[in-house]
């Protein structure tokens, strides 16, 4: 190989790396996770205490529900366990 070979092999890897990179950058930002998560989340406007209490109330139910579930499947669950 002679030193312009060289020198093009190199600025090929060079140019290739930064035109990948250059598209994924454009890619996400086309996804939207250029975003910032807090500008959306301070566009909702706040919960008010009993909004909050409701909706925390929520979730506990949801998880055990969720849990309940998951134990009534290891219940049923044909296979012997020790």
């Amino acid at each position: 190989m002679n030193v312009n070979q060289i020198v093009n092999l190199i600025i090929r890897m060079i140019m290739r790396r930064g035109i990948n990179a250059g598209i994924n950058k454009g890619m996400g930002m086309a996804r939207g996770a250029g975003k910032s998560r807090t500008q959306a989340k301070q566009s909702r406007p706040p919960m008010t205490p009993e909004e909050e209490a409701e909706f925390q109330e929520f979730r506990r139910q949801k998880k055990l529900a969720r849990k309940q579930a998951e134990k009534q499947k290891r219940k049923n669950d044909p296979i012997d366990r020790m």
